[in-house]
């Protein structure tokens, strides 16, 4: 058996296939899974699920993986041969739709398992008794983390057998791989009952995850987006690791894509300041702090790129290009309009340094766009763009280093004086246009949408009577 795992392992492993014919296989089969789970439950899931939801809840696990078992196996294998052997290994999770079909279990379907505090112990124990009933862990989802954990353990013993104790580091991973894939199934429910308590109390996890009060939320799809989102704070640690381990091995892109990340970090506290006078009176919920540090990734992601324009190779430009598309677009419309700007404003032929300088008060824009989703809102927070710009002209032109960043960090006290005297109109602006967003659903008879703008608007400090309007129209007079 570890012969064969070893020369499996080693011909899946020197595959002649390129990296965009990875990524094909690897979408093919995350699209594959979802179109088979959609057969079992009888639906096709929304656009936002294929496009943010599942491949971010694919690649989460699998970069996890290639980590653990990088480490495990003393990377006997290499990282860029261990994830093309991951990639082919990943067709297996079309197994577990398939056996539930052949099984006859249509219902339910596959998801994660509601964890709460109450009905943890029963979850650990019966989890690999496929004779228990869970919810969301159907047959096929046991056995295939049963097959992944032997499968693990196997590869370990059959790429170490030069090292100490294989035998020993193959149990090892078994034993470790098997709460990894608790976790992977449990994720969103574990988060919410681990930081649960440090927002407004929720009931239910989509709810937390969904539910927003400082930021704008999308009319539909915001339960996958949600989710995405909270996906995409470890998989951008991930994949800086996997850039460091398989991408650029000497470090150095990585290097200047972190050092000019700090630069970016001044207009992105005095967004994060401004944010916060805008929303002044508000609570933040989980579903707030997701969205403002994901646009701070995007912001951080696209203004590295714009700054480093020059001495990044076209495939890390495009990295950090479409990353901060991809998050700028689960953020919203008007934040993925102002990241089209600035990716537009990066290509134009203007001079190095005035093309370069643009990066602050777009990375300041980006991040207040999730506050004041409107144009016309975000229109009056000028003063601080205004002020990052004429700032950044003259770093950009004379290429301060990163040695000099507490000279650069004096202006901060300047940004907290300027993001105070932002218009007080900014707050009011903002209630207004979701007034009106609620009046525009009234009018075109959608009053099941506008409830979603009227339950946030007492929140911000407006009046119940959209609510009670809208809940009249649905006809819920308690």
């Amino acid at each position: 058996m570890i012969r064969l795992t070893r020369r499996i392992t080693e011909r899946l492993a020197s595959a002649r296939w390129t990296p965009l014919q990875l990524l094909a296989l690897f979408a093919a089969t995350v699209v594959s899974r979802n179109m088979l789970e959609g057969i079992q439950q009888g639906f096709v899931f929304h656009w936002t699920a294929f496009a943010f939801h599942f491949p971010m809840a694919y690649v989460f696990p699998s970069l996890t993986l290639i980590m653990a078992m990088h480490y495990l196996s003393a990377g006997a294998l290499g990282v860029r041969r261990l994830t093309r052997l991951m990639v082919f290994a990943w067709t297996l999770t079309l197994l577990p739709p398939l056996i539930d079909l052949a099984l006859g279990r249509s219902g339910g379907g596959i998801g994660y398992f509601p964890l709460e505090r109450g009905n943890v112990g029963r979850f650990l124990l019966g989890f690999f008794n496929p004779a228990v009933q869970l919810e969301g862990t159907t047959a096929g989802i046991r056995i295939e983390a049963a097959t992944g954990c032997l499968l693990a353990g196997l590869f370990t013993m059959a790429v170490t057998p030069g090292r100490r104790h294989p035998v020993l580091r193959g149990i090892l991973t078994v034993i470790i791989f098997a709460p990894l894939f608790l976790c992977f199934f449990t994720w969103p429910y574990l988060v919410h009952e681990a930081a649960g308590g440090l927002f407004p109390w929720v009931p239910s996890t989509q709810a937390f995850l969904q539910w927003r009060i400082w930021t704008h939320q999308s009319l539909v799809g915001s339960a996958h987006l949600g989710v995405f989102l909270l996906d995409l704070l470890p998989v951008t640690a991930l994949l800086l690791w996997f850039a460091r381990r398989a991408v650029d091995a000497s470090g150095r892109a990585v290097s200047r894509i972190l050092r000019n990340s700090c630069w970016l970090l001044l207009p992105a506290g005095a967004a994060l300041v401004s944010a916060v006078l805008i929303a002044r009176g508000s609570p933040m919920t989980a579903g707030d702090s997701l969205a403002l540090i994901g646009s701070v990734l995007a912001a951080l992601a696209l203004g590295t790129g714009m700054l480093e324009r020059d001495h990044l190779s076209p495939g890390w430009r495009m990295a950090l290009t479409l990353y901060g598309l991809a998050v700028s677009m689960a953020l919203g419309w008007t934040t993925f309009v102002i990241c089209l700007l600035a990716v537009s404003a990066s290509e134009m032929r203007l001079p190095p340094f005035l093309k370069c300088a643009l990066a602050y008060p777009a990375a300041y824009l980006l991040i207040l766009s999730t506050v004041a989703p409107s144009l016309s809102g975000l229109a009056r927070s000028w003063p601080p763009a205004a002020a990052l710009l004429l700032l950044a002209i003259p770093l950009e032109a004379f290429r301060l280093r990163p040695a000099r960043m507490l000279s650069i960090l004096a202006p901060v006290p300047v940004f907290l004086v300027v993001a105070l005297t932002l218009p007080g109109s900014i707050h009011s602006a903002r209630r207004s246009d979701r007034e009106l967003r609620i009046s525009q659903f009234n009018r075109s008879w959608r009053p099941g949408y506008s409830m979603l703008e009227a339950r946030c608007l007492p929140a911000s400090g407006g009046t119940l009577r959209p609510l009670a309007q809208s809940a009249q129209s649905l006809g819920d007079t308690d």
